[in-house]
């Protein structure tokens, strides 16, 4: 571990010492602040059909587990044949996966 996020407050000695053990300290309003200065930097982009969408981790059940990489056009696949199959998906469709994509039916 390299760095802490605190939500509580603490004084500066807390810092100082986590800094003796190598760790960095921030408050959750440091980072916050942090990532409202970073978005000014940040240009963003329309993805395209062949843009990376999510990372499918798999079990390594044939070798070492790894990411497959799913792009917008393979989740575009999976509405369209979903929909095509009869079931009725629009933009108010919610869903709750605890199993990783790679075994679960989505």
């Amino acid at each position: 571990m390299k760095n802490l996020i605190s939500f509580d407050r603490f004084d500066e000695d807390i810092r100082a010492d986590a800094s003796a053990a190598g760790l960095t300290v921030y408050h959750i309003s440091e980072v916050i602040e942090a990532g409202k200065r970073a978005l000014a930097n940040i240009t963003f982009e329309e993805p395209k059909p062949s843009t990376v969408a999510l990372f499918c981790y798999t079990s390594g059940t044939t070798g070492d587990p790894k990411a497959a990489k799913l792009t917008h056009a393979n989740m575009i696949a999976v509405a369209t044949g979903a929909k095509c199959s009869g079931f009725n998906i629009d933009h108010t469709d919610v869903t709750l996966s605890y199993l990783p994509l790679a075994h679960s039916f989505e």
